[in-house]
């Protein structure tokens, strides 16, 4: 939408759809009963926020220079880093305060939206552009938005099902992988051939970057989402920590994550190169997940904070200098297309990463629980709520509470040892993607000075409320 509409007129709409769609979530959450209720209204929260990240770095892209870029994104990326590392902390402590106390993780999202809108309002100066709003909003690709929307929904409802729910080779789970195969196709045929002003048009796949963005952003958003997730119920579980303690114990990733998101920026400003950013981190990535692999429910605490921070450093380096990597990797007027895949594509990942992730879980679980003699109603049972063992004595006569204790221990170790084997060779192999695929491109650009004039000509004379015209001698001046 940014490429027919104006990206702070769109931030300022983004923000305010937040904002409304926030309330009447909030006012319905008080009657949610089911799970069905949550995730749909989740989903209608998703429609206000789900863009906003993406506008802001498109309005980043639009007033820096290419170079100086990556100082501003990794200033975002910190402060988006830092939400990720206290909401989980807030959160804990908040659904740990009583039965119903979870409720209020939701109703503070209220103020913040309220914030978010008087910050939009009176910080974020639009700029008008020409043409009729009913014929750019008629260049939206709404089908081609719809048709990714619903394959990638049906991918990951089949994923969901496997080996839970449903075995692989069930219908099931067989329709929804076909059906999602071919609503993607579907999807880049309609890009190709079926619609005037593409979502996501083909010809940006020419660049090697981009590929190499694409794949690495994908494998990103897997293994952030899913450590994100993971680590803290690890900790809960293997451990026996408290939600709130699991939590703090993700601070170390979060907060090197929130210094080296800026720092890479930084660097990429201060030298004009990315590609060793990308590659540091995804070694440090790789390292940090693999030694994760190596905690058992004797590791210390040392250990622990330890990795996590090697791990933060690592996905801090990788963030912002893909960002800057594939907008060099095109043409300016294709800057705001591959921002927008670029966080589709992660999301895309963070998505079937997680729905992965949890059937690993559940399938290693079960194998591992089998031995004990329980079937799989009994199994079920067990990974639907593994903290109240009290009530499940009565699952097996020969067993007690602290044998299934000590058993789900292990079967959980395993679990999550299995998982970070499998993020870390993910990692790995995003370094040998971003060694192959993502070859450093100059940042500088011809008409970087001359749109940095015209943009600085633009705020004087809004300034002063005169015409370009009546300041002959500005660029001169300007530059000496």
């Amino acid at each position: 939408m940014s490429d027919v509409e104006n990206a702070g007129e769109q931030k300022n709409a983004e923000t305010t759809i937040a904002f409304n769609e926030q309330t009447k979530y909030l006012t319905r959450r008080r009657i949610i009963t089911t799970a069905t209720q949550l995730i749909a209204f989740r989903a209608v929260t998703g429609v206000g926020g789900g863009g906003l990240m993406t506008v802001a770095q498109m309005i980043v892209s639009d007033v820096v220079p290419l170079r100086e870029r990556g100082k501003y994104q990794g200033i975002l990326g910190a402060f988006v880093a830092l939400g990720n590392g206290v909401g989980p902390v807030i959160g804990g402590a908040l659904s740990s305060l009583s039965s119903d106390s979870w409720r209020w993780i939701f109703r503070l999202n209220m103020p913040m939206s309220v914030i978010m809108v008087i910050c939009v309002i009176f910080f974020m100066p639009l700029r008008k552009v020409e043409g009729d709003w009913k014929t750019k909003f008629q260049g939206v690709d709404f089908f081609g938005a719809f048709l990714a929307l619903a394959g990638s929904s049906v991918l990951v409802l089949g994923l969901t099902w496997a080996g839970g729910q449903y075995d692989w080779d069930s219908a099931h789970v067989i329709v929804t992988f076909s059906v999602g195969i071919l609503v993607f196709i579907s999807f880049f045929i309609w890009q190709w051939k079926g619609t005037v002003i593409p979502l996501v048009p083909l010809h940006i796949f020419r660049s090697k970057v981009v590929n190499g963005a694409s794949i690495t952003m994908f494998i990103n958003g897997w293994n952030f989402v899913v450590q994100i997730y993971y680590i803290p119920t690890f900790y809960q579980l293997v451990y026996g920590y408290s939600a709130t303690k699991a939590a703090t114990l993700l601070l170390p990733i979060t907060v090197i994550q929130t210094f080296s998101s800026t720092f890479s920026g930084l660097i990429v400003t201060w030298t004009g190169r990315y590609r060793e950013n990308i590659l540091v981190g995804w070694a440090a990535w790789a390292v940090g997940l693999g030694l994760f692999s190596t905690l058992n429910e004797n590791s210390g605490l040392g250990k622990q904070i330890g990795f996590a921070i090697l791990t933060g450093f690592g996905v801090g380096q990788t963030l912002q200098p893909s960002l800057v990597a594939i907008q060099a990797g095109v043409e300016r007027r294709d800057m705001a297309v591959v921002t927008s895949w670029r966080n589709f594509i992660r999301n895309l990942g963070a998505t079937i990463g997680l729905a992965v992730a949890g059937t690993i879980m559940n399938n290693t679980l079960r194998h591992q629980l089998t031995p004990l003699g329980l079937d799989k109603d009994q199994i079920r049972k067990i990974l639907r709520d593994p903290n109240n063992l009290e009530g499940l004595l009565t699952i097996s006569q020969s067993m007690n509470t602290e044998i299934i204790t000590n058993a789900l221990k292990i079967a959980y170790s395993t679990s999550f040892k299995m998982l970070f084997y499998i993020n870390a060779g993910l990692a790995a192999f995003a370094f040998c993607t971003a060694l192959g695929l993502m070859p450093h491109i100059s940042l500088e650009r011809k008409d970087d000075a001359n749109l940095r004039q015209e943009a600085m000509d633009r705020e004087r004379n809004r300034k002063h409320g005169h015409a370009s015209n009546l300041f002959p001698n500005q660029n001169g001046e300007e530059k000496s």
